[in-house]
């Protein structure tokens, strides 16, 4: 029952400084929050990294910048180990750069899409606006300017005409007088320059009239309708064109909150890497050394080269140990495993001198291939439970020990025992 202690930090990095093995140390405390306290001020009260108790206390979804009073937070034990950075304070600056930066964009973004907003309502009003005008100037142009227009000329005809029968009277007048001589001829034929006048305006206005009708008219509603199916046409342009327009905005802001949000979670990242630079102990024990890696990575000590995963320490909660056996295939057939037809084997594990009863709990049922690739010696894994009580004080995990395993209890019909011939000798007295 042990707690493991690996590198957690990422790539490969130097130990800066170590426990001492065999240091009996502390696991995380509890600690209340008082009014006044803050990450920092709790840190440096207990002389702890502050971004190590902020991930401790990750599951609790606190607001660091604001603590409750009264609640209980987690403190990390005693520092264990402490890993070389290896330049992550730089990286960390220029991280919080990058995020401030896309923070920035993201707000603008936000910004120019409430502008957005703004316009396309706004442009979507004046195409409306536009189509209503349309409309309103091609009934005004049916029902008004047309209408004027064709009864203006034909009521210039009218008038022309009125002025013809006016001036033919008066010319008829003034002929009778002329005949009688009491006119001159020169005042007839200005009547008559007159009438012909007015004749030749009258042609021109009915000329003017016909050619409105057939022309002006057709080509004045023509526009207005064309106007008309501009405006509506140009309703739907800008109901498509103001859709593009906000879901590329929407999506710009989309892309940049995901940008921010990677930018947060890589600093994050960052952070807990730089947390992992110092390890604490999570509970309390002795601090035992990991040895499996020796070989292959050299011992556990200051300015040895790790990387992640690689284990550094242990923690044994208890002294509840074990043995681990290697039996040979030799052997293995004399010896079973506990089960239901065989009780647990009866054995004795002798350790600085004193020898402590226990049972066989483990056998393999496969051959440890681990040991078969470095050694032409075949065994078989197995474990030995002892009473961790009656444990030496200087025992201590990693030692060597004697064990016997009874294999048979030579008592009663058993007392009989097999040798080999070479064994029986005869003697002649």
């Amino acid at each position: 029952d042990l707690v493991e202690i690996k590198c957690g930090l990422e790539g490969t990095t130097t130990i800066e400084s170590i426990v001492a093995e065999g240091t009996e140390v502390k696991g995380n405390t509890m600690h209340t929050l008082k009014a006044g306290d803050t990450l920092e001020s709790i840190a440096k009260y207990q002389n702890k990294d502050a971004l190590s108790i902020q991930l401790l206390n990750g599951k609790r979804k606190l607001d660091w910048d604001k603590l409750p009073v009264g609640e209980e937070i987690e403190i990390p034990g005693d520092l264990l180990v402490e890993l070389d950075p290896l330049g992550l304070e730089e990286r960390i600056s220029n991280q919080e750069i990058a995020l401030q930066q896309s923070e920035n964009s993201l707000n603008r973004a936000k910004g120019n899409m409430e502008i957005l907003e703004y316009s396309t309502a706004l442009s979507q009003k004046v195409a409306n606006n536009s189509y209503t005008n349309a409309v309103l100037n091609l009934d005004k142009a049916r029902n008004s300017t047309v209408k004027n227009r064709v009864k203006d000329l034909r009521g210039q005809i009218t008038n022309l005409t009125n002025k013809v029968s006016i001036s033919e009277a008066k010319l008829k007048w003034l002929k009778e007088l002329e005949a009688k001589q009491f006119l001159s001829k020169m005042s007839l034929r200005e009547e008559q320059q007159k009438v012909a006048e007015f004749r030749h305006n009258i042609e021109m206005a009915q000329a003017q009239l016909d050619a409105y009708q057939k022309y002006d008219k057709v080509s004045l509603l023509s526009i207005c309708e064309l106007a008309v199916a501009e405006a509506e046409v140009n309703i739907e342009r800008t109901k498509v064109k103001n859709i593009a327009d906000l879901r590329d905005a929407n999506s710009t802001v989309f892309t940049m909150g995901k940008t921010l949000a990677f930018q947060h979670k890589k600093l994050e990242d960052l952070k807990e890497q730089m947390a992992n630079t110092k390890i604490y102990a999570p509970t309390s024990g002795q601090v035992v050394y990991f040895a499996e890696s020796y070989k292959e990575f050299g011992p556990i000590m200051n300015g040895a080269r790790v990387h992640r995963g690689r284990n550094l320490l242990k923690l044994p909660k208890t002294r509840s140990l074990k043995v681990k056996l290697d039996v040979p295939q030799a052997k293995r057939r004399q010896l079973h495993p506990p089960s239901q037809q065989h009780p647990p084997m009866k054995a004795w594990v002798e350790i600085e001198g004193v020898t402590i009863p226990g049972v066989l709990s483990v056998l393999g049922a496969t051959v440890d291939t681990n040991k078969r690739r470095h050694s032409e010696t075949i065994v078989f894994n197995g474990e030995i439970t002892i009473d961790s009580d009656l444990l030496p004080s200087t025992a201590s995990e990693g030692m060597s020990a004697r064990v016997e395993i009874e294999v048979i209890n030579l008592i009663g019909d058993k007392q009989l025992i097999k040798v080999p011939s070479q064994c029986v000798t005869t003697r002649v007295r």
